[in-house]
């Protein structure tokens, strides 16, 4: 049987200046090809890694290929020690979360991220002053609104998504962001996945325009 390939670079950091803002994934069609057919999925503008993976597996039957999503994202050290606070959200309630931290011990500041989970979908783990912000279903991470107390402005906490890309949120400036996820898509057999957009253009499937990208069994 063929392991499962990760096919997909739906993974993508947008400054988001305010809670209406999208993530960088575009509208596009992807055409899925599997051992029991082939068959296209719209994308449109915005659309979480949840809501890719569950249209792709709402067509399962016809193709063959699952899609599983995930998302996770890294908070840098903070640039100076004080209270930290930011929304966080995942496209339905939100939660404001506040402690006080300093640059080597981020450690308040999950604990706090923890107690909501329930409310956001989002989880964190701690190592250093550095946080892992994760949503085990793949929906965006939503950051709002950050500040530190340090200072009324200037203070800067740099977020991660899984691919790399990362924007450097600025207290009282750039304080929002928003993380989509990634999809895998999945199966006992030869599958291909391809997008009407490149990669480089907010496209979830990491190849030029019209090319698939295969996955042998």
């Amino acid at each position: 049987l063929g392991s499962p390939s990760r096919l997909a670079s739906a993974v993508a950091i947008a400054a988001a200046a305010t809670a209406g803002s999208t993530n960088s994934i575009s509208a596009q069609t992807l055409t899925v090809s599997g051992s029991s057919g082939s068959t296209t999925v719209s994308v449109a503008q915005g659309n979480s890694a949840y809501t890719i993976a569950s249209n792709v597996n709402a067509v399962s039957s016809t193709t063959g290929v699952t899609a599983k999503a995930a998302n996770a994202a890294t908070l840098g050290a903070q640039s100076a020690s004080g209270t930290v606070s930011m929304t966080l959200g995942s496209g339905g309630s939100t939660a404001v979360v506040q402690a006080a931290i300093t640059t080597s011990d981020a450690t308040a500041l999950q604990k706090a991220i923890n107690n909501v989970s329930g409310t956001t979908g989002i989880t964190a783990t701690v190592s250093g002053g550095t946080l892992t912000l994760s949503h085990a279903d793949g929906k965006d991470i939503i950051i709002e609104g950050y500040a530190n107390s340090a200072a009324a402005s200037g203070t800067t906490m740099t977020v991660t998504g899984a691919g790399g890309d990362a924007i450097t949120l600025i207290g009282g400036s750039v304080d929002s962001t928003i993380v989509a996820g990634s999809v895998t898509f999945n199966s006992p057999n030869t599958f291909s996945v391809s997008s009407t957009l490149a990669n480089t253009a907010g496209a979830v499937v990491d190849a030029a325009a019209a090319t698939a990208v295969s996955a042998t069994a």
